[in-house]
């Protein structure tokens, strides 16, 4: 599908659309609503996504709050997965996730929001989470429906919180209790070899195990491949002292690759229009 391009004045009230997990203050709704003419420029100058199938969205719909879940301090747990620890690793850093819409209220995008002591702004465009799991997560009826179809009738505390342990392994968590058990259903952005199914129902403890045995594998060996220092200082400085015209004459590359790095950091990540 080609480019969907905004004609006219674009009307940024909001959808009418089910309940979210957790409705966002009137403040970032009304921050949002600031943010999405930018947004919507980003889109149309190729600032945000590409290829032909990018829409450009008209609006956006009701946001929900998103959790961090911090892997670092998994380990900590030695395996108590009960609701009163688990909130030890799961973080509120007060971010709100809106799903951007097409005309026809389809989720094509998504931002995210946050208040800091300048006021609310941007901080994701589009977010890490694929446009299902935004679609899915800020639909609480249809997540309590999809939950029900699965014997879970009494869902409770439902939250979702993101998780980063690096490019193959990028997902959204929704956790909740039932029945004095703790849940966690993934919804995939990318398992890579963790082996999930996409929004399966987990025992917190079987997909927490999981992810604590994956850091650990991806920690060991990031410490395997990370330089071995051994000698004297004088050794050091006379190795560094050697090798120094050689290492120079990469600094054009590495340059370039850092201009690049921040070019695409520039349009990930944008911190409120000027």
């Amino acid at each position: 599908m080609g480019r969907l391009l905004v004609l006219g004045a674009t009307v940024f009230s909001l959808l009418p659309v089910a309940p979210s997990l957790a409705g966002a203050p009137v403040e970032a709704d009304q921050a949002m609503e600031l943010e999405m003419p930018g947004i919507i420029d980003d889109f149309n100058d190729g600032a945000v996504g590409s290829g032909e199938d990018q829409v450009v969205p008209t609006g956006f719909s009701s946001g929900y709050r998103l959790y961090r879940l911090d892997i670092s301090k998994l380990a900590a747990l030695e395996g108590e997965y009960d609701q009163a620890v688990i909130g030890s690793i799961i973080e509120d850093v007060g971010e709100w996730v809106y799903p951007l819409i097409d005309e026809t209220g389809k989720v094509v995008s998504s931002a995210s929001i946050r208040k800091d002591d300048e006021g609310w702004g941007l901080v994701d465009l589009p977010t890490y989470s694929s446009n299902d799991a935004v679609a899915f997560s800020a639909d609480e009826p249809a997540v309590r429906e999809y939950l029900a179809a699965r014997g879970v009738e009494d869902a409770r505390d439902i939250k979702v919180a993101h998780l980063n342990m690096g490019w193959q392994y990028i997902m959204d968590l929704l956790l909740f209790e039932s029945a004095g058990e703790l849940y966690i259903m993934p919804l995939s952005r990318s398992f890579g070899d963790l082996h999930l199914e996409n929004k399966k129902v987990y025992r917190a403890a079987e997909l927490l195990e999981a992810l604590a045995a994956k850091d650990m594998e991806l920690s060991d060996a990031s410490a395997k491949s990370a330089p071995q220092i051994s000698g004297s200082t004088a050794e050091h400085e006379a190795q560094e002292t050697a090798t120094a015209p050689v290492a120079l004459r990469y600094l054009p590359g590495v340059a370039v690759a850092i201009l690049a790095g921040g070019i695409a950091l520039v349009f990930r990540r944008r911190v409120k229009h000027q």
